[in-house]
């Protein structure tokens, strides 16, 4: 089945149901000690504490959807010192409140059987496509939880696992797998979770780009184009902004956590939604840019500090230019709240706009800056009107096609957050 996903054939592919059967049915075929088993343990609870399984000679027993319990889980894993329940879900999230709360009332069900069985240790996995733990959901389920007055360590033994750490399990062990069966049945995960989105970003293609994304050996002219040239134009751009995806909710979920304590301005939005005019549709599809933004919770009210991140796509001032990807700060504070917000072009524009603002350290043009160094961008007095929320900024910028992996992207979130505090 999950070739059919891959190859687009099924209509249904986004179906939660399907994603378990395809991911967990083919996990069955593979040695449970090399892949289930340490899958499992990448599993955390809200204290950020992980289990470990028993190691076994064989697969534990696994029922899907088993309909003995009132609230039916997703999967069932048992051994003789262990009963695991799985929650899956995908587009969806938790189900039901307070007494109806659905990981409140499987933890309800796995103690009563618990109980019967004699079994040692209890525990649900609530799996979900976030990047960041979704805390709220936890908190309030172990909140229900205690209103039944239920046995065992709950606070312990509810743990959340995210699709991506499947993902990158998977990835990181497919090349050294030396079992040709085993490292086809990988493979095929692999790919279905790569074509539900639930990847890392893994780098853009210096094939693909060469150079200016935005020239036109790429997006081509829609007017006197041949039909496969707009085929594969358009395959590009769709590709360029999949990826651009990916890479931005990679940041977030590296800024985001709990650690970090940042909030977003673009919570229920996609990417793309908050990004400047398309290019002249006539001529080019791919809008100029793509970006970010963000907010310290202790500055959440006064907008004093707003952090951000953008993909810039092209210039009009240097239009060979390779692809940037952009890091900046606002470190005056706005004059007024976010009701124009020209927040949302602040960095690209202080970057891309024609007229050069006065850059410390000092340059002549855009082409002496140099990447992997963070600039004081003041606006140029001819363009300060365009802006007039905001007297400075600090810029830092990358190569777009430098940026190969998550642990990248972890660097810069990094480096973005380091620098906020340098500031304060």
């Amino acid at each position: 089945m999950s070739i059919a996903v891959v190859k687009g054939k099924v209509s249904n592919a986004g179906s939660e149901d399907l994603l378990t059967a395809s991911v967990f049915g083919r996990l069955r075929y593979l040695p449970y000690n090399n892949y289930l088993k340490p899958i499992l343990e990448l599993s955390r609870n809200l204290s950020d504490d992980t289990f470990t399984l028993t190691p076994l000679n064989g697969m534990p027993n696994i029922e899907f959807w088993p309909t003995k319990y009132k609230r039916e889980p997703d999967i069932e894993l048992s051994t003789d010192t262990t009963k695991l329940f799985i929650e899956v879900k995908f587009h969806s999230s938790k189900s039901g409140e307070e007494e109806h709360d659905q990981l409140a009332n499987q933890y309800e069900d796995l103690c009563n059987d618990l109980d019967n069985k004699k079994a040692k240790e209890g525990v649900i996995i609530y799996l979900t496509k976030d990047r960041v733990m979704p805390e709220v959901d936890l908190n309030n389920s172990i909140e229900n939880i205690t209103k039944k007055d239920l046995k065992g360590d709950f606070r312990k033994n509810l743990y959340w696992l995210s699709w991506f750490d499947i993902w990158e399990f998977l990835s990181n062990q497919i090349e050294d797998i030396d079992s040709a069966r085993d490292k086809t049945i990988v493979q095929d995960i692999i790919d279905l979770l790569n074509k539900q989105g639930l990847k890392h970003f893994t780098g853009f293609s210096a094939a693909e780009f060469k150079g200016n994304i935005n020239s036109p050996n790429h997006t081509s002219t829609i007017m006197d184009s041949p039909k496969e040239n707009l085929r594969n134009a358009f395959q590009m751009v769709q590709k360029t902004l999949e990826e651009t995806s990916v890479l931005i909710k990679d940041f977030e979920g590296e800024l985001l956590n709990k650690e970090n304590g940042l909030i977003s301005l673009h919570n229920g939005t996609e990417i793309g939604t908050e990004s400047s005019n398309s290019v002249n549709v006539g001529e080019k599809w791919l809008k100029k840019f793509v970006m970010r933004y963000y907010l310290p919770k202790k500055h959440e009210h006064s907008y004093k500090h707003l952090l951000g991140i953008s993909v810039a796509y092209n210039f009009e001032a240097e239009p060979n230019e390779s692809p940037k990807l952009i890091l900046g700060i606002i470190d005056n504070s706005l004059i007024k709240q976010n009701k124009e917000k020209y927040y949302y072009w602040w960095i690209p524009f202080l970057y891309a706009s024609k007229s050069l603002h006065k850059y410390e350290p000092n340059v002549s043009s855009r082409s002496e800056l140099k990447a992997g160094t963070w600039y004081k961008v003041d606006p140029s007095p001819s363009e300060k009107h365009h802006i007039p929320l905001f007297e400075s900024g600090h810029l830092y910028f990358v190569d777009l096609l430098d940026v190969k992996s998550k642990a990248d992207v972890k660097n810069l979130a990094v480096e973005l957050k380091c620098k906020y505090e340098a500031l304060n």
